[in-house]
């Protein structure tokens, strides 16, 4: 059994509790920073670094899945694994300073804490709760453990909320793929959730690339190789294995949109979306195969507004031309 990390997760129940309440006519607006913003990259090097990422986040979650066990024992199991996007907050009184990774595969907000035998180093303070005037733990009637029994199962041991709550949400759906007018032959099971959790697809925006299980990757990866007009380069860039050599005027030509068929809406991706250019005279299908599960990441949720209705379960999704809002 993986050995677990102890009591490293402390919930923000009352900040989760005030986003419950928010009325809906109410927004809030955070500043985000991506994760390499600050260092001297080239595009090659930013492209490298996003995608090793991803692929070590979807690795951490497959061995997560392996080891997963449905009996609370008060431990969870927590690794470090950088994310894209990065917001700064503050716990605690005296504020605690907190380098947040912004994901959507969680519902709740996730830091270290002291007491913690087996912390991984992080840039910024642990929190420390027997140091914060303002900590106190809740109770089993209050409305934030009410909230939080809407996605975990709760109980109650000496009159405090107690949870077993898994950091991979469970969120997932049926999909097909087309390019252009050309429906895959990707058996419907294949994005189906199984016993052992493992299927389906995941919508993450802590993920840059899509990872799509087999047999839908090797597929979707010949589809790709038929349509494009360009001599497949002898070489692969990071994960992308799927790479073509670029004409001397630099330009990838036309290609149809991929649409990814969700129960009752359908996400179109336009080359853009799919194809990626890691450096100069070389293009790659920006995609890659993984072994448990599918991720939809955000290299395909660009120029997409994006909204998670918690309330039905349900997401909504329209292009949008970012750069501009």
């Amino acid at each position: 059994m993986a050995k677990l990390l102890p009591l490293l997760l402390i919930l923000l129940l009352s900040f989760v509790g005030d986003l419950f309440a928010v009325p809906l006519a109410t927004a809030m607006r955070v500043p985000l920073n991506q994760i390499d913003s600050k260092g001297n990259f080239t595009m090659a090097e930013l492209i490298r670094r996003a995608a090793r990422r991803s692929y070590n986040r979807v690795a951490a979650l497959e061995s997560k899945l392996a080891n997963t066990t449905t009996s609370f024992n008060g431990y969870t199991p927590v690794k470090y694994v950088s994310y894209e996007y990065l917001m700064e907050l503050s716990i605690g009184t005296p504020p605690v300073p907190l380098s947040s990774m912004m994901d959507t595969g969680s519902n709740l907000i996730w830091t270290q804490c002291e007491p913690c035998v087996r912390c991984f180093k992080q840039p910024t303070p642990v929190y420390n709760r027997t140091e914060s005037s303002t900590f106190s733990q809740l109770g089993c009637t209050t409305p934030q453990c009410n909230d939080l029994s809407k996605y975990t199962t709760t109980n109650c041991a000496q009159s405090t909320c107690q949870y077993s709550y898994g950091y991979q949400d469970g969120s997932y759906t049926k999909v097909w793929i087309s390019i252009g007018e050309t429906l895959l032959k990707i058996p419907p099971s294949t994005f189906e959730i199984n016993q052992d959790g493992s299927g389906g697809l995941f919508i993450d925006s802590g993920t840059s690339v899509t990872h799509l299980v087999e047999p839908a990757y090797s597929t979707l990866k010949q589809a790709v190789f038929d349509l494009v007009s360009l001599p497949r380069a002898n070489r692969t860039f990071g994960v992308f294995d799927l790479c073509f050599m670029l004409p001397s005027s630099g330009q990838l030509p036309d290609m149809p949109d991929m649409t990814l068929h969700f129960d009752g809406a359908d996400m179109r991706l336009q080359k853009e979306n799919y194809m990626i250019e890691p450096e100069s005279g070389l293009v790659c299908l920006a995609m890659t195969a993984s072994r448990t599960f599918s991720i939809l990441g955000n290299y395909q949720q660009q120029n997409m507004q994006i909204l998670y209705n918690l309330e039905s379960s349900t997401l909504s999704f329209e292009p949008a031309q970012c750069d501009v809002l």
